[in-house]
């Protein structure tokens, strides 16, 4: 079959799926659509605010020069979080275009139940408050470890694991020794993908400090498969997977002190509950069921596509027949 250079030309599509379309992916997926007069649906990953000049120029670049011509093209907008659907309307999306629709998660692989090589390997014992995240200045990690110290820090029954690298760990490994809590504070890398779901199984909690990162949701849909409840940061991204004191506990961003703040209240809290971690860890895992569950996940999508197609007016006789000839 013959194609024009553009690939997608040579097929015969219903709907072209472009992900990320403030990207040249995305127009070349509405200009594809265009041509074959098919809809187009854009799936979008909400980002954080991007650090810098550079980075700023770099998305307003992309939004000037991709954005308005995928707008007039996109049927429909599959956000993966409320962020991206913010992130969307804000661009200019309609309102009605933007669908939320999470990532699924694989509930097989992410379980309760399992053990950790990796914290057994690294002497970790009792209670394990887990952080997933890089270490970084600027991350909201010093109060996370503040608050341990000042709560369970010195306790031999809990321990405060980091599971990540970067270049502010040597400050943190630092602060925990200034703090006295240093030999409770375990550095055990970041996991390889067949280490995270017996790690986030065998942990007590996950911690998420309050930087917007959507790896750091990500986790959190790993964690509430594997029943592992979460003390998270009350950023949009996070409050709406955790139901505050159902799946676990949010922490007011606003009232985080330099001291820890919030955080200290939190984690008292959690210590001294046993029943509501319990509690927690069952209603996550419900929550990853009814929302996350890949078969679910796939049907909406589905369903979605179908109603898309349906929705889209048949194109014009000629200009069908002149595709044809193309092809």
């Amino acid at each position: 079959m013959g194609s024009d250079g553009l690939g997608l030309l040579g097929f015969d599509p219903d709907v072209i799926v472009a992900y990320d379309a403030q990207s040249p992916a995305g127009w070349h997926g509405a200009r594809c659509a265009r041509r074959l007069g098919v809809p187009l649906v854009a799936v979008e990953e909400g980002v954080a605010a991007t650090r810098g000049t550079a980075g700023r120029l770099l998305r307003r670049s992309a939004s000037w020069m991709w954005g308005a011509q995928v707008r007039r093209s996109v049927s429909r907008l599959v956000a993966l979080d409320v962020v991206a659907r913010a992130q969307a309307i804000q661009q200019g999306y309609n309102v009605d275009q933007v669908e939320v629709l999470a990532p699924g998660t694989d509930l097989s692989r992410y379980r309760p139940g399992l053990r950790s090589e990796m914290l057994a390997r690294h002497g970790v014992r009792g209670h394990a408050l887990l952080v997933t995240s890089p270490l970084e200045e600027g991350r909201g990690l010093e109060p996370v470890l503040e608050a341990f110290a000042r709560t369970v820090g010195r306790r031999e029954d809990w321990a405060l694991v980091f599971a990540g690298n970067g270049p502010y760990r040597a400050a943190l490994r630092a602060h925990a020794a200034r703090l006295g809590v240093g030999a409770h504070v375990h550095w055990i890398g970041a996991p390889r993908d067949e280490e995270l779901p017996g790690l986030m199984s065998a942990s007590t909690l996950l911690l998420v400090p309050g930087v917007d990162s959507a790896t750091a949701a990500r986790h959190l849909r790993l964690a509430m498969a594997a029943g592992l409840p979460a003390l998270a940061e009350d950023e949009p991204r996070y409050a709406e997977m955790v139901e505050d004191d159902g799946s676990g506990l949010l922490v007011q961003r606003g009232a985080v002190e330099p001291s820890g703040g919030d955080w200290i209240r939190a984690l008292e809290h959690a210590a001294r509950a046993p029943r509501a971690r319990e509690r927690w860890g069952e209603r996550a895992r419900e929550l990853a069921e009814e929302r996350l569950a890949w078969p679910r996940i796939a049907a909406r999508f589905a369903e979605m596509l179908q109603d898309v197609v349906a929705a889209e007016p048949e194109p014009e006789p000629s200009r069908l027949g002149l595709l044809r000839r193309r092809a």
